[in-house]
């Protein structure tokens, strides 16, 4: 299993949302004793800290803030050493505390990213994103891969129902009788109303 699967590391035991953290969050349950390493801060966890909960990466005093996400999410109830498990034992909200500051106005969506998953559409009038709806004639098997392109030929354009924009193969790469150099494309979009026939 560990040819599989990357065992964790003093280095990848916790993760630590912003730089300006005093807290990350374990990966996994971390013993007592065990060296954590997370953004050039090195601390051994001074007691057992479960998976999902927090390991302080600097002394925190008593009132002072915990960090994480940036932003104060508590303050130490009591003295946090660093390495120390940080939950609810040790962390309080203080009633009388100033609320956050929340930013006056939306803030601007991120920008979109230049790659990921895509198909081909358009958007429809209701904000909705529409595909053309082709009839998808997939060959079953190597040896029915030449008759794909032969059954979708056989549907004229103006034959299919208003709602159909055509058929196209998709036969496999390397067909029984397909003519040499001959090659196919799928060239139709994605739709939950296509139908495949097998040949």
């Amino acid at each position: 299993m560990e040819g599989i699967v990357k065992l964790p590391s003093a280095d990848t035991l916790v993760i630590r949302v912003r730089p300006e953290d005093n807290v990350a969050v374990a990966r996994v349950a971390i013993p007592a004793g065990q060296t954590v390493r997370c953004g050039g801060v090195t601390v051994k966890a001074r007691n057992r800290v479960p998976a999902g909960h927090k390991i302080a990466l600097a002394d925190i005093p008593a009132g002072g803030p915990v960090v994480r996400y940036g932003t104060a999410i508590g303050q130490a109830a009591a003295p946090i050493q660093a390495g120390e498990h940080v939950h609810e034992h040790n962390v309080t909200l203080e009633a009388d505390s100033a609320p956050p500051e929340l930013p006056a106005g939306e803030l601007p969506e991120p920008p979109a990213a230049d790659s990921g998953p895509s198909f081909l559409g358009y958007p429809r009038p209701d904000g909705r994103a529409g595909t053309r709806n082709y009839i998808a004639v997939v060959a079953a098997s190597n040896c029915a891969a030449f008759a794909t392109e032969l059954t979708a030929s056989r549907f004229p354009r103006e034959s299919l129902p208003e709602n159909v924009h055509g058929v196209a193969a998709s036969p496999t790469a390397m067909a029984v009788g397909r003519p040499p150099g001959r090659t196919w494309s799928f060239s139709g979009g994605r739709s939950g109303g296509s139908s495949i026939i097998p040949t």
